[in-house]
């Protein structure tokens, strides 16, 4: 008997073609998120991509949801998924993209590109009378090395950085890292981190994990990214952090709330950077390839055949099994 498989996300015809394959003699319904209608989810068996969380209740026919995002967070709440629903997300996808915007961002930082922006503007040739930094010989710490954590990690230590990572629960350490921790130990190593990468899903144990005292622990001249969520952040902490002085730069992809209000202050402070939650989006082509692999391999275990791949733990919202 055939299945209903609505899809959520746009993806070109080749990709399309590819997830058929996968599922042969299902029946495919294809909406927007915004525009998809409480019959069409009532009707799913497999929904693919990001539905409205509200809109599931009472799903009774559904049986697996295959998240377009690496965060799960929305779904794993009490109740909002229906008895027996699985569960997937789509780590893998997007570490390439935000990997390259960490090392973009930080070398726009250590390097003062947007004020030297400003004095091409002005016809300026001046240079700043500022500190040089470089990636080479820094410590940089990677809050959350999955994926994300691990891509930007790797590129850190091939321009010479000492890489530690931050892990929830393992220890296991790959030639990228030259330290691993738990989480526990962030305190302890904030104070020897002259780059902080926070590279998080939204859950109650990373809500505002850089709070006031955290960030007091920072060095001075310590650079904070933030490509997980914005509010991994306490964002009037930062405020009044940034306010006193301190740290060398933020680079922010990601913010509390968002998108970011306009008034702000956040907005005009010249150390701090933003972009509007773009450093990985399913727009770009290597994270559709891996989207629709993610689904085919998903569908395929559906229907009986391999393994289910990117499986949420509920209760964490974690990938389970997550290095």
């Amino acid at each position: 008997m055939g299945k209903n498989i609505l899809m959520l996300i746009g993806l070109e015809d080749h990709y399309i073609d590819r997830i058929k394959k996968a599922a042969p003699n299902c029946d495919f319904i294809f909406a927007k998120p915004n525009a998809v209608t409480q019959e069409q989810i009532q009707a799913a068996n497999v929904i693919l991509g990001n539905p409205p969380a509200e809109m599931l209740q009472g799903c009774t026919q559904l049986d697996l949801i295959c998240l377009n995002s690496a965060g799960a967070n929305n779904y794993c709440e009490k109740g909002v998924l229906p008895k027996g629903v699985l569960l997937t997300n789509a780590t893998g996808a997007y570490g390439l993209m935000i990997g390259e915007w960490l090392v973009g961002m930080l070398l726009n930082i250590y390097n003062y590109f947007p004020q030297y922006k400003e004095h091409q503007h002005q016809n300026r040739w001046e240079r700043l009378k500022s500190k040089h930094h470089t990636v080479s010989g820094s410590t940089v710490l990677v809050v959350g090395a999955g994926d994300i954590g691990g891509r930007f990690a790797r590129h850190a230590k091939n321009l010479g950085a000492y890489t530690i990572g931050l892990r929830r629960s393992s220890l296991k350490k790959p030639d990228y890292l030259d330290e691993v921790h738990l989480s526990t130990s962030l305190d302890e190593l904030l104070p020897r981190a002259d780059v902080v990468a926070l590279c998080l899903p939204s859950t109650g144990d990373t809500y505002q994990i850089m709070n006031k005292a955290r960030l007091s622990l920072m060095r001075e001249d310590a650079v904070l990214l933030n490509v997980g969520r914005g509010t991994a952040i306490d964002t009037e902490a930062l405020i009044e952090c940034l306010q006193t002085g301190k740290l060398l730069g933020v680079g922010m992809d990601v913010t509390d709330p968002e998108p970011l209000p306009a008034d702000s202050p956040l907005w005009q402070m010249r150390n701090v950077h933003i972009t509007p939650h773009t450093s990985g989006s399913s727009s770009f082509e290597q994270a559709k390839d891996v989207l629709a692999d993610i689904f085919c391999q998903n569908l395929q275990a559906y229907l009986g055949k391999g393994e289910y791949r990117n499986i949420v733990d509920l209760s964490t919202g974690y990938r389970k099994l997550d290095d």
